[in-house]
């Protein structure tokens, strides 16, 4: 699994035009990585529904998660997806390290956001993990991964990922893999 995870998240990283390497960590919060570099993005506000336990609750937090993600793509500050990512999750921690690297080398994201229509849930209760599947279209967007970088663009994509959330409390994202893993 977690070798396929890395495959989506690579796969993924493409449509926003950028891929990583044994990236360090991102720099701790009181650092300017954290400080929003785009000032028209807003962190949003999670739903009280997502954080039901039900299928509905489980859709909504992919849904949430989706929106902090491009949050984060936009600005550069990792720390909600931080908080909403499993510590073992393997894709979060790619995308929290390329996001966070690229701000803290001069670069940015714009456009590339997720969004997605209708999700099939697999969900039995808080205890056991419930997986999400939809097809995410990502917007084309353009991006520099440090500030001596040349602009690089990337085309609308549309891709079927399959959202593994860690059972109990909080929620959190386990994996984002590629495929439907009905």
């Amino acid at each position: 699994m977690r070798i396929l995870a890395t495959a989506v998240v690579a796969s993924l990283a493409l449509s926003l035009g950028a891929c990583s390497e044994d990236d360090p960590r991102p720099a701790d919060p009181t650092s300017a990585a954290t400080t929003p570099a785009n000032p028209d993005a807003t962190l949003p506000p999670m739903p009280a529904e997502a954080k039901a336990d039900s299928h509905s609750g489980a859709s909504q937090f992919v849904r949430y998660y989706a929106a902090v993600l491009n949050y984060s793509a936009l600005t550069g500050d990792v720390r909600q997806m931080e908080t909403l990512s499993d510590p073992d999750c393997d894709s979060c921690r790619t995308y929290i390290d390329l996001f966070a690297k690229t701000y803290e080398d001069g670069g940015f994201f714009r456009g590339g956001t997720w969004s997605f229509g209708e999700a099939k849930v697999r969900y039995t209760s808080a205890n056991d993990p419930a997986h999400v599947t939809a097809t995410v279209h990502i917007s084309g967007g353009s991006q520099k991964l440090t500030s001596d970088s040349d602009l690089s663009t990337s085309t609308p994509k549309k891709s079927v990922l399959t959202f593994q959330l860690a059972p109990g409390e909080p929620r959190r994202m386990a994996e984002i893999l590629k495929g439907d893993f009905r």
